[in-house]
């Protein structure tokens, strides 16, 4: 909920993991995060208070995957919904991306630490190949 977000407490912050094989047997580990700041949440913030952002993870080989959130300080995992070619496993979603062109999921936090302020900060190394 944008009304839960106190920005003094610093940038909500979350971290995805996805985490698969592929039909040839590789495994692969991908990572990417979204980071709610103030312009943001007042910009896109819908009509019940609630505010969203979306990770996508791109050319994947045909596979299952696992997507799941890294813990995080004050907001917790509430629930999974919206789940499309992919089954929910305790607190991760299992994409079967061998039958299915691709799968989505949305996780809702839940803010439970109202404590201190403190702030984060996450930064994106790039690696690229020649």
């Amino acid at each position: 909920k944008a009304a839960d977000i106190h920005f003094a407490h610093g940038n909500p912050t979350f971290i995805f993991a996805l985490t698969g094989t592929d039909i040839h047997g590789q495994i692969h580990t991908y990572y990417d995060f979204v980071e709610f700041t103030v312009d943001y949440v007042r910009a896109n913030t819908d009509s019940g208070g609630y505010v969203s952002m979306s990770v996508v993870f791109d050319g994947l080989m045909a596979g299952n995957y696992t997507a799941s959130e890294l813990k995080t300080m004050r907001y917790s995992l509430k629930s999974i919904n919206s789940v499309v070619s992919g089954k929910v496993a305790g607190e991760t979603v299992v994409f079967d991306l061998v039958n299915h062109k691709s799968g989505s999921a949305v996780l809702v936090n839940e803010k439970y630490d109202h404590s201190y302020n403190s702030h984060c900060d996450v930064v994106e190394n790039v690696i690229k190949g020649q």
